[in-house]
């Protein structure tokens, strides 16, 4: 299971973020996640085993919180081991 935190969130209850999760033919989690909020925000992807997550756009390794600017998208895969 998969869970995202806005670790910005001052008690608003505006929705900033608006995603979506698949799975690919490897079982592997791919999130879409777009901030259609008025300014950046911050993420925190929580899950219940210890997964890597990498950007699927630049293939690069996701960071424990990223950081997603407004009306941005991230694109991102779970790696299993």
């Amino acid at each position: 299971m998969v869970e995202l935190v806005d670790t910005l969130d001052l008690g608003s209850n505006a929705r900033k973020c608006i995603w979506r999760l698949i799975k690919n033919e490897q079982d592997n989690a791919i999130l879409s996640i777009v901030n259609v909020g008025k300014e950046s925000v911050e993420l925190t992807i929580k899950n219940s085993e210890m997964i890597v997550f990498k950007n699927k756009i630049n293939g690069a390794p996701i960071t424990a919180i990223p950081r997603i600017e407004y009306y941005d998208v991230l694109f991102v895969e779970e790696l299993k081991n």
